[in-house]
């Protein structure tokens, strides 16, 4: 049987949550920089995300797969779930997450994608939490997830998209504190969204600057804009335009050219 673990679930924790290929794992590796921070790292597992750690909630894969897992409504956890009344919940996670951080560091970092619609039952078991939640443009997102996703088509990935941030969305006035970024502009402006995110946590600017490809959004505007001209995927594309135009300027973003339209617009979505 497995030792307590050191870390006790009133510790300070900080859970990152966004759709695969939405910039979680470059804001993980991100925040480690910093001499406050613990988060896992060489566990084994793809992208040291906390889901494959534990056997408490389901994984992303569990609820069927990248790109799907929000459409099960099995997968939305909140303070209503069983999980949330179980006395053990935070024992078996701390079990085997306490044993890949740094228990003398005082923030202690979890990512994992389906954190994007569980934060509300993390919250209850760990009731020190804050929430850094990451977007990414869901063209982008869906054009960069496709090879992870293969089973899945263009139009779904996006519809997926929209439902979970959908579910996001109405989870945000639950939380007490919670910061949404923008995962183009973490990489367009990354001084101005690590000051922000240092602000959020409560801890000095310490942060080791990311190395970004400034050319990805082109290549993948690129990409869309040849899916677009095409006889026959070119209709569910455009299919898309129409569909999601509205739904996506809450987070400033444009499905029209420009992709980018202005700032986040979210009620209540930076929380300290």
């Amino acid at each position: 049987m497995p030792a307590p673990s050191p870390i006790s679930a009133d510790r300070e924790f900080v859970f990152i949550g966004g759709l695969h290929r939405s910039g979680t794992s470059l804001l993980h590796r991100t925040l480690g920089t910093h001499p406050e921070i613990s988060r896992f790292i060489d566990t084994g597992v793809p992208e040291d995300e906390g889901q494959h750690l534990q056997r408490v909630m389901g994984t992303a894969g569990r609820h069927g797969g990248i790109a799907r897992f929000a459409l099960d409504p099995e997968a939305h956890l909140t303070e209503d779930s069983d999980l949330a009344t179980r006395p053990d919940t935070a024992e078996r996670l701390l079990k085997t997450w306490g044993r890949h951080w740094d228990p003398t560091r005082r923030l202690l970092v979890e990512k994992s994608p389906p954190n994007l619609i569980r934060a509300r039952l993390l919250q209850t078991v760990f009731p020190n939490s804050r929430f850094l939640m990451i977007l990414r443009h869901p063209i982008t997102n869906a054009m960069a997830s496709k090879k992870m996703a293969k089973k899945t088509r263009l139009h779904e990935r996006m519809e997926h998209w929209f439902a979970a941030h959908k579910i996001m969305r109405e989870d945000l006035p639950y939380l007490k504190k919670v910061l949404v970024l923008r995962y183009e502009d973490l990489c367009g402006d990354p001084d101005t969204v690590l000051h922000m995110v240092a602000d959020f946590l409560d801890v000095p600017d310490l942060f080791e600057r990311p190395e970004i490809d400034d050319d990805v959004a082109a290549r993948y505007r690129e990409k869309w804009h040849a899916v677009i001209r095409r006889p026959l995927r070119g209709n569910y594309a455009r299919f898309a335009v129409i569909r999601h135009h509205r739904a996506v300027r809450p987070y400033g973003y444009g499905i029209r050219e420009p992709w980018i339209r202005g700032p986040l617009d979210l009620p209540e979505y930076q929380r300290r």
